[in-house]
């Protein structure tokens, strides 16, 4: 017990003391660091390719529907190219007549304002 006591008052014990215990820190944080900047990276990349993936499968959703729109608005002024294909004639309709004309145009959806 006596070397216990000596090594304790020794003048450089407190040196050695802070000394391990720095070396210790130094090496538990370098190691903590190295851990941090792994698992940042591993995130960092798995973020990505998520990313890379939404960006692809809303690409191909947005160009469906693009698609999708323009097929609806050709058929759309393909029929009014039709109904302004129609002649009319130049005598005064009858109110049957004209009727018959808008519930044709009502029945095809081109009425762009949606009133008679």
């Amino acid at each position: 017990m006596m070397w216990l006591r000596a090594v304790l008052s020794a003048r450089w014990f407190p040196y050695v003391v802070i000394g391990t215990v720095s070396a210790v820190l130094i090496v538990f944080g370098w190691g903590y660091m190295k851990g941090y900047n792994s698992a940042e990276k591993t995130y960092q990349e798995a973020m990505n390719k998520a990313l890379a993936n939404q960006l692809a499968r809303l690409t191909e959703l947005h160009a469906k529907d693009m698609a999708a729109a323009i097929k609806q608005q050709t058929r759309v002024n393909n029929v009014r190219m039709r109904i302004k294909d129609v002649e009319r004639p130049d005598c005064v309709l009858t109110p049957e007549c004209l009727r018959a004309f808008n519930d044709g145009v009502r029945a095809t959806g081109t009425n762009p304002e949606g009133t008679d």
